[in-house]
């Protein structure tokens, strides 16, 4: 292992975790929304080409995790057959954590290639979970469609970590990605509008420019709306 290049992996991996939490702290209807997402877009950009050049050292720790979990299956199925020991499983178990781990630590997917057709035989193997762990495995359209609905709903995470999931992380992270465009280019047009409707209510109020001077006077008339309508609501009259 290239011991400079991964540090430098993973040194790029953590930036562009920072750079996506300080990117989803923001407000996203604040001026600053746009800087975070700048800095994650570039902080993405350097992780991206980084494991694009250290492809070699990439490929190792895929290898080596997929030839961890393996071992970690065998040793688990020999265990129930009696032809092993728990002992084994667990070294085995830990052995493949770390592999993981080291993997998980440079921001590289698993697979990032379709998957070819031994790959495939391998992964359909029935293999015995062990300790809540399951191996990895295609998913279906209609499970991927099903987790980028539910996700709609519910994007308080990361779709493309989403477990059990780990073979469509790229296909999940474009979509992500794509997703958040729309919502970016949305609220861009509703701020146009908003900016356009303040602007001709400026012009009709005759304070023509002073869009700050338009919202504090719209402020006003829903704190007195907001006012007369607890006073209705009371058994009042607004007007005599």
């Amino acid at each position: 292992m290239q011991t400079t290049n991964y540090k430098t992996l993973c040194q790029l991996f953590t930036a562009r975790e920072a750079a996506s939490n300080a990117l989803f702290a923001e407000d996203k209807a604040a001026p600053s929304w746009w800087a975070a997402a700048g800095v994650y877009s570039a902080a993405a950009q350097a992780l991206d080409e980084a494991l694009a050049a250290n492809a070699e050292l990439v490929g190792e720790l895929r290898e080596r995790v997929i030839g961890a979990k393996a071992a970690a299956c065998e040793a688990h199925s020999a265990a129930i057959a009696g032809t092993g020991t728990w002992e084994a499983y667990l070294a085995a178990s830990k052995v493949e954590a770390a592999a993981q781990e080291a993997l998980w630590a440079t921001g590289a997917p698993l697979h990032d290639r379709p998957v070819e057709a031994a790959q495939t035989e391998l992964l359909e193997v029935d293999l015995v979970d062990y300790f809540g762990a399951v191996p990895l495995q295609l998913r279906s359209d209609e499970d991927i469609e099903n987790l980028k609905q539910q996700w709609r709903y519910d994007p308080t995470w990361d779709i493309e970590t989403t477990e059990g999931f780990e073979l469509h992380r790229d296909e999940l992270l474009a979509y992500r990605g794509q997703c958040e465009q729309e919502r970016a280019n949305r609220r861009a047009v509703m701020n146009r509008e908003n900016q356009a409707e303040l602007a001709a209510r400026a012009e009709d109020l005759g304070i023509s420019g002073n869009v700050q001077l338009v919202r504090y006077i719209e402020s006003l008339e829903r704190r007195i709306n907001g006012l007369e309508r607890g006073f209705v609501e009371r058994g009042g009259c607004v007007y005599d």
